[in-house]
């Protein structure tokens, strides 16, 4: 065999262990990458779960007002809506800032809940 044809030969192989080196590292970063992604999904579960937890244990009327709060403010922690004014307790003390025990927070005659509507 001459030397000029072995030449071609062994470039070809070279070039063929260059990819499947390639491909290799490839693949061995990919699995890294994804096995560093699984545990921040199971945290996210985790931390809905969590989330789901207090609020069903720790919201007895389900108004996204938690129960601690709820005798913070003086509301009911067993009713929605404390003064009946169409708008919760929620609403009342984190959004519109009226009166949750008030159904009639500034006196001009018309419920909290009818002006916010």
């Amino acid at each position: 065999m001459n030397e000029e044809t072995t030449k071609p030969k062994n470039k070809l192989i070279y070039i063929i262990i260059i990819v499947v080196v390639f491909l290799l590292i490839v693949t061995v970063l990919a699995v890294k990458y994804f096995q560093k992604t699984k545990p921040q999904i199971t945290n996210q579960n985790t931390i809905q779960r969590q989330i789901k937890y207090i609020t069903q244990e720790a919201d007895a009327d389900k108004d996204m007002l938690l129960d601690d709060e709820e005798q913070q403010y003086g509301t009911n922690p067993n009713k929605k809506d404390t003064d009946n004014d169409g708008l919760s307790d929620f609403d009342e003390v984190k959004l519109s800032n009226t009166d949750p025990l008030n159904p009639d927070t500034d006196q001009d005659g018309i419920l909290d809940g009818d002006e916010f509507k």
